[in-house]
């Protein structure tokens, strides 16, 4: 039986695919491999294929025709250009979203694991305690016996010992018999105290939410380089969201605006070197123009994109999260 491409892609030391590996991979990677795809029909038909065959699934249908779409659009605009080199950018990070969406699926199935397997270790140690006998319990019996033994010899020597004409004290089983009537006797009510309710403390006013905030979204990963020798940068978008309702548009169209940033970055960023902070302005005008013409003037009060090596950069980020 021969194996699928699933089966022969790279493992992780947890056992998932190591996604990073299969599109990133020097010389073996699917990005490495299209890119290095001569002309834009031969872009196109090695896309076409790897999509299809990292979607393999029945319920993968919406996934197919979602990044189909995107790939058709890139082409086709490549095509009016005659630009095949901004086209292939289009076209990696088209399948760069696809790489991000796996490495987050593969996180959560191994968060959920860890919580099964933790789930199942606590019901066996609670099987396992339910099956061992309390501990002492065997021994009770002849104890309890001894006891009663006792006890009997006891009253037995009090009857005898005691003088003659006096009231002979209480056998052993009628003081035990009288312990059991007082335990037995009921007790008078006792009536709860009524307590006067507890005094809340007084709450601090929150405070309003303030705007402009900043709206982070997930990290981009480029690559540059000249003579062969690729590096690779991330860059993470902050969105500046003059009030609540603007923040909401741009994370409801989190994917648009995703795009959005990143095809003025694949048009503005340099080739073989990281970009300057005018070149990354000018990236960001960009990405602000493009969104604010799509969902209105003020949408967004400007775009910045931060590189990895800023202290403000974060690598988890879910989808939209307010700084």
């Amino acid at each position: 039986m021969s194996e699928t491409p699933a089966q022969r892609w790279p493992k992780t030391a947890e056992g998932t695919t190591d996604w990073e590996a299969v599109f990133e991979a020097e010389g073996a990677g699917l990005i490495v491999v299209i890119a290095s795809a001569q002309g834009i029909d031969a872009l196109h038909d090695c896309a076409i294929v790897v999509i299809r065959s990292l979607f393999t699934r029945k319920n993968d249908k919406p996934e197919i025709e979602r990044f189909t779409a995107l790939l058709e659009t890139a082409i086709a605009e490549g095509r009016q250009r005659a630009d095949a080199e901004a086209t292939k950018a289009e076209v990696v990070r088209i399948l760069r979203q696809i790489k991000d969406q796996r490495i987050e699926l593969a996180r959560k199935y191994l968060l959920q694991k860890k919580k099964s397997q933790a789930i199942e270790r606590r019901r066996a140690a609670g099987s396992d305690r339910a099956k061992k006998p309390a501990g002492g319990f065997g021994a009770r019996p002849a104890l309890i016996g001894s006891a009663a033994a006792g006890a009997l010899a006891v009253g037995a020597a009090l009857w005898l010992l005691w003088p003659a004409g006096e009231t002979a004290p209480p056998a052993a089983g009628d003081r035990a018999a009288a312990a059991e009537a007082r335990k037995a006797a009921p007790k008078p009510e006792r009536k709860p105290e009524k307590k006067a309710p507890p005094v809340a403390a007084p709450q601090p006013d929150k405070p309003a939410d303030s705007y402009p905030k900043a709206v982070l979204l997930k990290p981009f990963y480029w690559s540059y380089g000249k003579n062969g020798a690729k590096r690779y940068v991330s860059y993470q978008p902050f969105v500046e969201v003059p009030a609540k309702d603007q923040y909401s548009t741009v994370c409801v169209n989190a994917p648009w605006v995703t795009d959005a940033i990143y095809l003025a970055l694949t048009r503005i960023h340099p080739r073989d070197r990281l970009a300057s902070s005018a070149e990354l302005g000018r990236i960001g005008g960009q990405s602000a123009k493009r969104i604010n013409g799509r969902y209105g003037a003020g949408t967004v009060g400007g775009v910045k994109l931060v590189p990895n090596s800023d202290s403000r950069f974060r690598h988890s980020v879910k989808r939209c999260e307010l700084e």
